[in-house]
């Protein structure tokens, strides 16, 4: 059997992983505990999988993540853990922005470094196929994502594509179609639904999704730059050098 060598950065990685899993999945307990939804476990859960993925992809793929990285992805991991069960969405305003330009950030990262797969030798790959990739990869991950939410919203009740509350818009259905001319709707100081009188007209969902496609791309761009300016000599993804010994 292959011998484990246990270094000062495995222990450390495994102390970070031991500590986040036993995080979300004692926030699923908590949440079931005291009867806070099955949406808000569902994440728990969510997040608590999530957390395996690093390590995951290292098996699968054969590469080694860089344990700042790591750690950096397992942070990564619980963020909607702590946004939706702890509230931190409606806490912190900037908490959803943050994760989905950390998100956009993540995949730009696992995406600059998948065409080095295919090179024998890393070194081969051309930097600005790896930029390319990169930055696509990130933004189909966030498209996907809306997809997801999208749908979720619609099945399951859940409100992920936040609202957004418009004082004024602009609409073919309030000018005239025939010509082309678009309506204006005047200022909108309140609207009452079901009951409920709000500060003005609800946009379900609109804005929040091309915000969070945006900030993502902006987090992707942002890695890609970096990693170009670089030429991808510091990649915090590299094959997996066998270095331990067997024994029997």
């Amino acid at each position: 059997m292959e011998k484990i060598i246990w270094t000062k950065d495995r222990i450390m990685r495994l102390i970070c992983f031991c500590v986040c899993e036993t995080f979300c999945l004692g926030s699923a307990l908590y949440m079931a505990i005291a009867a806070r939804g099955g949406s808000q476990i569902g994440i728990c859960l969510v997040s608590g999988l999530c957390l395996t993925l690093p390590t995951v992809l290292e098996r699968l793929l054969k590469i080694r993540v860089a344990t700042p990285v790591y750690i950096f992805v397992l942070l990564y991991a619980i963020g909607p853990t702590l946004g939706h069960a702890y509230t931190f969405y409606y806490l912190i305003p900037w908490w959803d922005t943050l994760l989905h330009t950390v998100g956009g950030v993540v995949f730009a990262l696992l995406g600059a470094y998948l065409p080095r797969l295919f090179y024998k030798n890393e070194e081969d790959c051309p930097i600005l196929l790896c930029v390319l990739f990169g930055l696509f990869f990130s933004i189909t991950i966030a498209v996907l994502w809306e997809f997801f939410e999208f749908f979720c919203d619609r099945l399951f009740s859940t409100d992920l594509q936040s609202d957004t509350l418009l004082h004024e818009f602009y609409s073919y259905i309030l000018g005239d179609k025939s010509t082309g001319n678009v309506g204006f709707s005047g200022a909108i100081n309140e609207i009452t639904l079901g009951g409920v009188t709000v500060d003005g007209y609800i946009d379900l969902g609109l804005f929040d999704t091309v915000k969070d496609m945006f900030v993502e791309s902006l987090g992707a761009a942002l890695y890609v730059i970096v990693f170009a300016l670089d030429k991808g000599k510091h990649c915090s993804l590299s094959r997996v050098k066998k270095i331990s010994k067997k024994v029997e």
